[in-house]
């Protein structure tokens, strides 16, 4: 028999996108699905939307930050397996039937990620691939930063109950997905990767991920590195150069201080890379700071950051299947509400 698969969608004031979440997931090839809406407290039509779907269970969670909703839904899911999907991203048809059928005679397998497309809005012509998503991720990548698609995992339920868990607070709402997957990695589950795009991710203005909160991020993020690395076994951190993981985190540190004009905190920052190549270039990045207008100084690094976000992707073209999908879920009136 299929086992039961609960997925966990998140919503907050998403009455542009959750009707194509929804329908997305209700055009799966595989039928076997319990869904699962954990709302932090919409005003707008969210619940209206969600109710015109039958059988999705409907959940409050009020000003929960996305760690603790996602828990609260598995609390609440029966699944086997689980799965996640936040309401403005989406799956294509076969997204929940190839990764069942993967982990089927598997049972070792705990957790299975997959690639995803990078959507931006009335450009389903050309789709992006995390360039890295397609090989397997060590712990070493993790603790560098590297994570998948959250939206592209798939755990088995023994797997969850034997431990895991989203941060909540901060560490549920920066970084909560990279963070995961870095526990994961750490406990040794094992998973594998099905290197085949099944979720359509979407990059819009107005996202959570705002300038003004990179900083908040970014030490968060080396305050988690600092705290795995100093807590593995010598077997986890072989072959792990533990200098080079945290000049990594604190030179986006110190990245994300400049771009907001704090140059006295990112000053602190740079007395603590040991990267000579890393070093100096905070070093200039600070003079510039100096010399440049602030506006000007901020224009030049949102430039930077989203030249190097663009490099980090393949580009391609879907297939007349993908395209054809993506049209239908995005230009439908009746799940565009």
């Amino acid at each position: 028999m299929n086992p039961l698969v609960s997925v966990i969608v998140l919503t907050f004031n998403s009455q542009e996108y959750i009707g194509r979440a929804l329908a997305s997931l209700r055009s799966q090839t595989y039928s076997e699905i319990e869904i699962i809406v954990v709302d932090a407290g919409s005003t707008d039509r969210t619940r209206q939307i969600v109710s015109g779907f039958a059988d999705v269970i409907w959940l409050e969670l009020l000003e929960s930050d996305m760690g603790m909703a996602r828990n609260y839904g598995v609390k609440h899911s029966k699944g086997e397996c689980l799965m996640f999907l936040d309401s403005d991203d989406f799956y294509l048809e076969h997204k929940v039937e190839s990764q069942i059928e993967f982990m089927k005679g598997k049972s070792d397998l705990g957790v299975l990620f997959g690639t995803a497309y990078i959507y931006r809005n009335g450009c389903s012509d050309r789709l992006g691939i995390k360039k890295y998503s397609h090989q397997r991720l060590t712990l070493a990548d993790f603790l560098y930063g590297g994570c998948y698609t959250l939206a592209t995992i798939c755990i088995r339920r023994s797997v969850w109950d034997a431990g895991l868990c989203f941060g909540e607070g901060d560490q549920g709402r920066y970084g909560e997905d990279w963070r995961f997957q870095l526990g994961i990695a750490r406990r040794g589950v094992t998973f594998d990767l099905l290197d085949d795009p099944a979720v359509v991710v979407e990059l819009r203005e107005g996202g959570h991920t705002s300038w003004e909160i990179q900083p908040k991020m970014k030490a968060l993020g080396l305050s988690s590195v600092e705290s795995a690395l100093a807590s593995m076994t010598t077997p986890q951190a072989g072959g792990i150069d533990r200098q080079a993981v945290l000049d990594a985190h604190r030179f986006r540190l110190a990245g994300s201080l400049l771009l907001v004009g704090q140059l006295g905190s990112a000053r602190e920052i740079l007395h603590n890379i040991n990267s000579f190549s890393r070093r100096t270039l905070v070093r200039l990045l600070l003079i510039l700071a100096w010399i440049l207008p602030t506006p000007c100084m901020r224009r030049l690094l949102e430039t930077v950051w989203m030249l190097r976000q663009n490099s980090s992707f393949q580009w391609l073209c879907p297939s007349p299947k993908v395209k054809g999908q993506i049209i239908n879920l995005t230009n439908n009136p009746k799940y565009a509400q």
